[in-house]
């Protein structure tokens, strides 16, 4: 979950370069993290778990949006393994935080698919269910 939990924060919890592209950011940010007094091993939520390095600062969103629901997601205490579909723990350690989801017990949520999940269970949890579709690369429409 690191990487996706990295891609959490550059996206959706920090500003601090704005003439940089998110993607110049990436090895900034991936310097960033490995400084262990950025990370709050208390926080039970991507924001309250993350601190913010000098010189940054966290950007608003509204209540009730994607990334405020993203913020919020609940994390598993600090340290905890990252669990494989099968129940098997996963054994590279190179995740920071690791939201508090079951993965369910099929080979199904792939990298982008995590996303997907959180995406759809947060419009359902909003009731927008006639928003919950995705559309792959050839332009199909997945309901």
């Amino acid at each position: 979950m690191r990487f996706a939990l990295f891609h959490l924060l550059l996206i959706m919890a920090c500003s601090g370069s704005p003439e940089k592209k998110p993607a110049a950011l990436i090895p900034e940010m991936h310097s960033l993290l490995q400084d262990r007094s950025l990370i709050n091993p208390e926080g039970a939520t991507v924001e309250t778990r993350f601190v913010l390095p000098p010189g940054f600062e966290r950007m608003t969103f509204a209540e009730g949006s994607f990334p405020e629901y993203l913020r919020n997601l609940p994390l598993k205490p600090h340290g905890s393994d990252v669990m494989l579909y099968n129940g098997t723990t996963k054994t590279a350690k190179v995740h920071e935080a690791v939201i508090d989801r079951n993965p369910g017990n099929r080979n199904i949520q792939q990298c982008a698919d995590a996303v997907i999940r959180l995406r759809a269970e947060y419009l359902y949890s909003r009731k927008a269910y006639e928003a919950i579709h995705f559309n792959l690369t050839n332009g199909f429409r997945v309901d």
